[in-house]
């Protein structure tokens, strides 16, 4: 009875083991991928297969990795649409960003653009916060005054979500848009750190809106020393 145990403790160990050599291989085959650039649709059609595999992981190196060759994944748009639906909320997220990238690589492709569109107004809807807020700036990459979009990050960014207040200093153009939210955000919330940040970003976004300035003259009087001190440096890059 012991031997039979042993036997099958042993049988299970080796196809761990078994497993645990596939998926390396797999891992090692994705990142020989990864390191050929410009090979075109071979590269390209291993990436897709991938991102449909069985592992996460995998999947989740193959669409990034999709979403950074822009143009050149103009093909994957079918699987991208079908995995965006996904059940696991990071393929779903990473499906919009790679969506995203490819329609601003491509701008004079109507039908593509309409395509992707579709699939992140609809992604606007996601459960997850980070599907929702990675959707909205990918449509701003291809439209800057969609505003259904920009509702989506200003909800975003008055539940607390720093990383939103901090892409939007990236964001090209300037997101005017989010000035407003910014004020209210320095003016009334109480949570500092992200005062802090829309101090920041008020600077970064709106050096010459005098209501952005006012925000900041009155973050000077803040309770906490770090949004005055953010308010201060924010000013300075600022005329006047």
């Amino acid at each position: 009875m012991t031997r039979l145990i042993e036997t099958d403790n042993s049988s299970s160990t080796i196809r761990h083991r078994n497993q645990l050599g596939t998926r390396m291989v797999r891992c090692l085959m994705l990142m020989g991928l990864m390191a050929l650039g410009g090979c075109g649709p071979t590269r390209l059609e291993g990436l897709l297969e991938a991102a449909q595999s069985s592992n996460n992981d995998e999947r989740r190196t193959a669409l990034r990795s999709i979403a950074d060759l822009g143009a050149e994944a103009q093909p994957a748009v079918p699987v991208l649409r079908k995995l965006s639906e996904d059940l696991h909320p990071d393929v779903r997220r990473l499906c919009g960003l790679a969506l995203g990238n490819i329609a601003t690589a491509l701008p004079d492709d109507q039908e593509l653009r309409e395509n992707v569109v579709e699939i992140l107004n609809r992604q606007l809807s996601d459960s997850e916060l980070a599907v929702r807020n990675t959707a909205a700036f990918a449509l701003l990459q291809i439209d800057a005054n969609h505003t259904k979009a920009q509702q989506t990050l200003q909800r975003a960014i008055r539940q607390g979500d720093g990383g939103v207040v901090d892409r939007l200093t990236h964001l090209q153009p300037r997101p005017l848009w989010s000035v407003p939210t910014l004020i209210e955000i320095l003016g009334r919330d109480e949570r500092p750190g992200l005062r802090r940040l829309a101090a920041v970003a008020l600077g970064e976004i709106a050096p010459t809106q005098e209501a952005a300035r006012a925000a900041l003259q009155a973050g000077l009087r803040d309770r906490d020393d770090e949004v005055r001190s953010a308010a201060q440096e924010a000013l300075h890059k600022t005329p006047g």
